[in-house]
């Protein structure tokens, strides 16, 4: 509601609304689980939220200047949006201690105040990994190596000139991993 100033966590000028009203959420998710014995997992969840009176930061230009410099600023804002997606994760393992992976979310967000979208919103993104569990003994347990390609979309659904800098391009990152558990 009052903050007017630099937030030294995030290195940005917030400034907020005194006039700002509880928000009011109308949530819908439906999530469906299959599970066949030991091989294959899979999970699917969609959701649909109504906020009335949805609170969130807006970029505004130009940056404020400060005697410690210029840090970009943003500004509380309320509207009433509808943020509509899916998360999707399954796992399948054709050979003992071998599992194959893969991940998707996707979300809609809409400011249905302005008809148009909601700023900084996270872009779609998709993930598949290929994992390897090797047999513990007493003194390692659940030693595994996980390989992984992730990608993410460039987010297209963003208002014209809201924002310090366009959305950046898709990327994909390349992930390994290892661990174990010492009892």
């Amino acid at each position: 509601l009052y903050t007017d100033g630099l937030h030294h966590g995030s290195a940005v000028v917030e400034v907020g609304d005194p006039n700002l009203v509880p928000e009011t959420a109308y949530n819908l998710i439906a999530s469906l689980k299959y599970k066949n014995h030991e091989r294959f997992s899979a999970e699917v969840s969609a959701y649909h939220n109504y906020i009335r009176n949805f609170i969130y930061l807006v970029p505004q230009q130009p940056a404020r200047l400060t005697i410690r410099g210029a840090f970009p600023t943003f500004y509380y804002r309320q509207v009433d949006a509808r943020l509509v997606g899916t998360d999707v994760s399954a796992s399948y393992s054709p050979l003992d201690r071998l599992i194959l992976g893969g991940k998707a979310s996707i979300l809609r967000a809409t400011n249905l105040t302005d008809d148009d979208y909601l700023v900084l919103m996270p872009a779609d993104r998709f993930e598949g990994s290929l994992s390897y569990e090797f047999r513990g003994n007493d003194k390692v347990v659940e030693p595994y190596v996980k390989g992984a390609v992730a990608y993410t979309r460039r987010q297209n659904r963003a208002p014209e000139d809201q924002d310090y800098a366009s959305p950046p391009p898709a990327y994909t990152l390349l992930r390994l991993a290892g661990g174990i558990s010492l009892p």
